[in-house]
């Protein structure tokens, strides 16, 4: 990963693992990082109301930003006879707004030329009854994503958005035994679920990482 030598990036970190990953990834690829969120360099915990300020600190940390990326989405499972109106206008506050405020600061706040990249997750394509509600707050994340890809491009800015699958970090394992209570469910679920994939084990923090690093990279297509 050459092409990242030199660069700056911010990295948005939901505490999930992935981000702390993905940091140490970068990092070994040369770029300057600084990561919002806990146990990073600054205070960061969901708020699209934080947004502008984490890009204040990191560029007057690292003196200008090459690239962004976003932090992991949140899941949650519930039945629909057990939605609330309230959880899903969480959600999708979280994902939409949060989406939005980045590629907003974004497309005004990196130094020429760079990379976008948002977080999404396979869940958020297509439902299953206990997932459907988290599924729908995280579905902005397509329009928004190409809203902003076309709109930066004009100023050399690349904005994509990854939907990751069964990635083995604490958040996604207390996920599915989530969805195993609500099934009823004794065994490990999150194994249930590995195993179902087609190619093998659930994913890493690190392979991740090291895809969405790839994503950055000057003149990657």
């Amino acid at each position: 990963m050459a092409l990242l030598s030199g660069k700056r990036c911010l990295v948005f970190d939901a505490g999930d693992g992935l981000g702390a990953a993905l940091a140490s990834t970068l990092q070994a690829a040369g770029p300057q990082v600084w990561r919002a969120g806990a146990g990073g360099d600054g205070a960061f915990s969901g708020g699209a109301d934080q947004v502008d300020g984490v890009f204040a600190a990191a560029r007057g940390a690292l003196g200008g930003l090459e690239a962004v990326i976003g932090p992991a989405p949140q899941l949650d499972a519930s039945l629909p006879a057990h939605w609330q109106i309230g959880q899903f206008a969480a959600l999708a506050a979280r994902h939409g707004e949060l989406t939005a405020a980045i590629g907003q600061a974004a497309l005004a706040g990196l130094a020429g030329p760079g990379a976008v990249c948002f977080l999404g997750s396979v869940w958020g394509l297509a439902g299953s009854p206990d997932s459907g509600l988290a599924g729908g707050a995280l579905a902005a994340l397509g329009p928004l994503t190409k809203a902003l890809a076309l709109q930066g491009v004009a100023q050399g800015v690349r904005v994509n958005a990854v939907y990751l699958g069964l990635i083995d970090t604490p958040a996604m394992r207390a996920w599915c035994a989530q969805r195993g209570q609500i099934a009823g469910i004794a065994h490990d679920v999150f194994a249930r679920t590995a195993a179902k994939v087609p190619l093998g084990p659930a994913g890493t923090s690190q392979e991740a990482a090291g895809r969405l690093a790839s994503l950055n990279k000057e003149r990657a297509r």
